[in-house]
């Protein structure tokens, strides 16, 4: 669970931060034609026409305002809110096993993980 949760947490900032942030740029695993969770979301919740652009669009240089409509589509939709309580969820599965092991080191680690900025 923490693994998928960690991974979800940085498609998330891949979304969300910039390069400075990021050490590359923003959108880079979309437009290196990675398919994550958060973009499946998004098709799922656009409309026809939308889901062509966003389709034309996978894999390849976003213009500004190519990277600006994909962004006020995540934030629109909810999909980063939906993405993070998903990968939330795995994180308090994680850290509840963790407790029960008494695995305390490892549960703050992941507690750093929810309490990242998105």
């Amino acid at each position: 669970n923490l693994g998928m949760a960690f991974q979800m947490i940085d498609d998330i900032l891949d979304i969300t931060k910039d390069e400075a942030t990021l050490g590359k740029p923003a959108l880079h695993d979309f437009e290196e034609g990675k398919t994550t969770l958060p973009y499946i979301y998004l098709y799922e919740s656009l409309n026809k026409d939308d889901k062509i652009k966003l389709v034309s669009l996978h894999g390849k240089k976003l213009s500004v305002d190519e990277q600006v409509w994909i962004k006020t589509m995540m934030q629109n939709t909810g999909v980063i809110e939906k993405s993070y309580n998903e990968a939330k969820i795995l994180i308090e599965e994680a850290i509840a096993l963790m407790d029960a092991c008494d695995e305390k080191v490892l549960s703050h680690l992941a507690m750093a993980m929810i309490e990242r900025e998105f």
